[in-house]
């Protein structure tokens, strides 16, 4: 089954303007894929204080320093409020992103 990038970007949004620092673990994806995840909030301009760490071989992490939600991050976690309605937190993210189960 195919990642569900908006809900797992919605959560990971979410969860930093909580002050958690989410994972790849936590969403069961490979550091590759939870860091494109990370690079597009950054790119959108819905995430600063987050470094993406590159080697020659293209990017292989994430750094968090300081990160924080930025205006239009938390403008679209707003706007999103029919997904925040049942969201229920990282520990909960199981169930609601269906393809860990």
């Amino acid at each position: 089954m195919a990642i569900d990038q908006l809900k797992v970007a919605f959560s990971i949004l979410h969860e930093i303007s909580e002050e958690n620092r989410p994972e790849a673990e936590d969403y069961g994806l490979s550091d590759k894929q939870f860091t494109h995840i990370i690079e597009n909030l950054i790119d959108k301009g819905y995430l600063k204080g987050v470094s993406i760490v590159r080697a020659a071989g293209g990017m292989i992490g994430c750094k968090f320093i300081d990160p924080r939600v930025t205006l239009d991050g938390l403008e679209y976690l707003h706007e999103n409020s029919a997904l925040m309605k049942t969201y229920r937190g990282l520990k909960e993210v199981k169930s609601w992103i269906p393809f860990l189960n």
